[in-house]
């Protein structure tokens, strides 16, 4: 088992580049030289980016609608 001490810094970059590799989002725009919206905390109906950006999360009951 290999124990890892030191933790990595992620930047927001490193971020959008992952997920550019890896995740096809809900609403999301996605085209080349876009970069996804990366969120880094909620609270309540709020959540805010990157970017320090607060928004009103107006999809976050959208599914739990759709089941009933």
């Amino acid at each position: 088992m290999t124990i890892i001490s030191e933790t990595e810094q992620t930047t927001t970059g490193d971020l959008g580049a992952k997920a550019d590799r890896h995740l096809w989002g809900h609403f999301a725009r996605h085209g080349e030289g876009i970069t996804p919206t990366i969120i880094t905390r909620g609270d309540g109906v709020h959540i805010w980016d990157s970017n320090g950006n607060k928004y009103i999360d107006g999809l976050s009951g959208l599914f739990v609608v759709q089941v009933g």
